[in-house]
């Protein structure tokens, strides 16, 4: 949730051409949506590495980018199947 947030909060800030307080939510600045969601990503994948906590579904899923694609594909095959 807190990843959501924050991507919402930057690209509010974003679209506001407030570049100062998107600076301060992603601590680097980012000029495009791109560059928010790739700087969020890149914090979530740090603390998801750096985590002590569900280390049987990080052996699953190493890589956050993977979940939110298979999260995607699931729940479209849920309702296709």
């Amino acid at each position: 949730m807190f990843t959501k947030v924050s991507i919402l909060g930057a690209m509010y800030w974003l679209n506001k051409e407030n570049m100062f307080r998107v600076t301060q939510i992603l601590n680097t600045p980012a000029h495009r949506k791109q560059e928010v969601i790739q700087e969020i990503t890149s914090a979530w994948q740090t603390f998801w590495n750096n985590s002590t906590k569900a280390r049987r579904l990080y052996t699953i899923l190493p890589d956050v980018a993977e979940k939110t694609e298979l999260k995607l594909t699931s729940t479209v095959d849920f309702f296709t199947s």
